[in-house]
């Protein structure tokens, strides 16, 4: 499992993209909370679904995709709004690699799932 990855840029810098820490996801959640809903009908369960989606998502969501990569770039967004498409699309993948965020996510479908087949007590609570 990598924990960063380097994005040589087409002016030959260098962005290196790290894997975020638990605190950081929180913040780079309710970026994502403001991508448009239109986003959810794009079916992407893996990382080569997400990746093949990338030029849909930047079409519809950019002010929402400029902040998530100089969120996780580190980046200034006025950095990000300079790059190319194809510096954009490279500069996400890495996010999406280092980060595994198709492998969370679909842990994080699972433990739903299981939570809500669980049966629930008298006063709605999860039996243990």
């Amino acid at each position: 499992m990598k924990k960063e990855i380097i994005v040589k840029l087409g002016d030959d810098r260098e962005v290196v993209v790290r894997k975020l820490a638990l605190r950081e996801y929180a913040d780079l959640l309710k970026t994502l909370d403001g991508l448009p809903k239109s986003l959810s009908e794009l079916d992407a369960t893996s990382n080569d679904d997400i990746l093949s989606n990338l030029p849909s998502i930047v079409a519809v969501a950019l002010p929402e995709v400029i902040k998530i990569i100089a969120f996780a770039s580190k980046l200034t967004e006025e950095e990000v709004d300079e790059l190319g498409l194809d510096e954009a699309v490279e500069l996400l993948a890495a996010i999406i690699e280092v980060n595994q965020i198709s492998k969370v996510a679909e842990k994080v479908k699972k433990l739903l799932a299981r939570r809500q087949a669980a049966p629930k007590t008298a006063t709605g609570s999860i039996a243990q």
